[in-house]
């Protein structure tokens, strides 16, 4: 780096020269006199005040500018809380000759507009940077250097809009200064939680959404509150579900309840005797004729109307077993199945939580298989989907209350059961004001326009899907803001952390590694003064020193 000293005070005029000389002899006088007198108290004192006050004068007559010229080729852009070490430290590791704060760059930028063609690569500390400067060096090649505060969330994501009995999932990374918990709640309701350990961690909670229309939940770090989490819940398609019990038991007749006060429409049919049935409906007045879904035991997998649903590539799903080995042979022969089982434990049943025990085999891969992570359930799918549960009786868990663990089982395997309805919406949040988001819509519409806040879209068509359409969207207000007829999405303030870093990543997705360096041999110039009011102040200050010296 190369400092340069120049003058705004111009020796053009006789004037200004006759001043300038003036306040040199003057000056230089006062100093000599007072040398001549040392006997007259501090005298040191006297002469080194003195000095700096003509030297203050000089100063302000002058108007001295300070210009440095570094290398180009890498520069610094960070935040102002950045610490200093911080910074020194990517300086020395990354041989960057200069470093600026984004108020610099842009008042260099403005009084300069060519030096930002001589800018190689940008190098970014921090998260908080605005559009205004980020727009301008587009053309850049991009490296970011984020700095983390303990504590804070680092990404986040969750479903914007979602069929009700779906599974929300929010996930992200946060920087944990300790071991302690991340919870989801609606008031003290906990939905799901995490106990982070310290350092940087992946998290992922998850749970059903039961409650049609606008929902809102919080995200927690201990008591301290992270994030709000709002989404918009629709109305599945009516489902039809078949419930076949060899014998009456009360597992079977509390899961066909619960999917009856969600919605589904549920016949269950009970042998009493043989030749003999017992049928029995909710939600629906009349025998249905076609199912989505059969959820049975393994005595009935051989039944006709469980193969017929199979063929018709829907749903199947298998509980109540009490002799897995045996019983999985019996399933695989009836419907073509692959389920191979493996003795986990010796004792008769697995704690999997409080009132709630799974039988001790674990199900082992397939390739046309898919597990639910927290419980031992397992999904075949080829033509149909074939779920098989491992858990005993989970009616326990209505009984004493927790009824939060008996919808996160349930909702996540009929989700992974179940065939995906023809039309679905995917919104990815959160959403934030005045930044693009994506908005895909998979339906077998097509050519047809799309409602979203005030405007009306065309959209595009995937080209690996052509059901699957998609447009990017840029909402200019918060809240709760309407998508299509009669849904609606929640747009946040572009203020938060959290927006602030999804403008970033964009920038920086779009050109991070995609573009050569450039080698350029070219300096960047930065010049700066010091305000004539502090030229006054010291100026005053210096008078008052010396007012006050006689009287110490």
């Amino acid at each position: 780096m190369i400092i340069q000293i120049n003058f705004q005070f111009q020796l053009n005029t006789v004037s200004n020269i006759i001043l300038l000389v003036a306040v040199l002899i003057m000056g230089i006088v006062q100093i000599v006199s007072l040398g001549r007198n040392r006997s007259k108290g501090r005298w040191r004192v006297k002469v080194l005040l003195n000095f700096l006050l003509w030297i203050s004068i000089l100063g302000w007559i002058l108007q001295p500018t300070f210009t440095r010229s570094s290398d180009s080729n890498q520069i610094l852009i960070y935040q102002q809380n950045i610490p200093h070490t911080n910074l020194q430290h990517w300086q020395d590791s990354l041989h960057i000759a200069e470093s600026f704060t984004e108020k610099e760059l842009l008042q260099a930028i403005n009084e300069h507009p060519a030096w930002i063609t001589q800018i190689g690569t940008v190098y970014l500390a921090g998260t908080h940077f605005e559009s205004t400067l980020l727009n301008q060096l587009l053309d850049k090649e991009w490296k970011w250097l984020p700095a983390w505060n303990s504590n804070q969330l680092q990404s986040i994501r969750w479903e914007g809009v979602l069929y009700r009995g779906d599974l929300q999932r929010v996930s992200g990374k946060i920087l944990s200064e300790q071991k302690q918990v991340l919870s989801l709640k609606i008031g003290e309701q906990v939905l799901d939680s995490l106990m982070l350990k310290k350092g940087l961690v992946d998290f992922n909670l998850i749970f059903p959404a039961f409650v049609k229309g606008k929902a809102k939940c919080e995200l927690w770090l201990g008591e301290k509150l992270l994030q709000p989490i709002h989404f918009a819940v629709m109305e599945k398609s009516a489902k039809s579900v078949l419930v076949l019990q060899s014998n009456p038991d009360f597992e079977s007749k509390t899961l066909a309840d619960w999917m009856g006060k969600r919605g589904y429409k549920v016949e269950i049919w009970t042998k009493v005797a043989k030749n003999t049935q017992n049928q029995f409906q909710i939600n629906t007045k009349q025998s249905l004729k076609s199912y989505d879904l059969i959820v049975t035991d393994p005595n009935l997998a051989a039944d006709a109307r469980v193969k017929k649903v199979l063929g018709e590539n829907k749903g199947v799903l298998i509980i109540n077993l009490s002799n897995p080995e045996t019983e999985t042979r019996i399933i695989n022969q009836a419907l073509g199945t692959q389920w191979r089982l493996t003795k986990s434990s010796t004792q008769e049943a697995i704690l999997l939580s409080n009132d709630l025990t799974a039988l001790p085999y674990q199900i082992q891969p397939n390739a046309w298989q898919k597990s639910l992570k927290e419980y031992p359930i397992a999904v075949q799918r080829q033509k149909g989907g074939v779920g098989l549960s491992l858990l005993n009786e989970t009616y326990p868990l209505m009984l004493s209350g927790d009824s939060v663990t008996y919808n996160k089982i349930w909702a996540s395997t009929l989700e992974a059961v179940l065939p995906s309805d023809p039309i679905s919406v995917q919104v990815n949040a959160p959403v934030f004001v005045n930044i693009p988001t994506q908005i895909r819509l998979n339906t077998l519409k097509k050519n047809i326009d799309w409602q979203v806040g005030e405007d009306t879209l065309k959209p595009s068509v995937s080209s690996l899907n052509s059901q699957n359409e998609y447009q990017n969207y840029r909402f200019t207000k918060t809240g709760w803001q309407p998508l299509f007829d009669s849904l609606s999405v929640y747009v946040e303030d572009s203020t938060q952390d959290l927006a602030y870093l999804q403008r970033l990543k964009m920038y920086v997705g779009n050109n991070f590694s995609e573009k050569k360096q450039k080698n350029i041999d070219i300096s960047i110039a930065r010049q700066s003064s010091l305000s004539p009011w502090l030229w006054w102040g010291l100026i005053l200050f210096i008078f008052t020193a010396l007012w006050v010296e006689p009287k110490w």
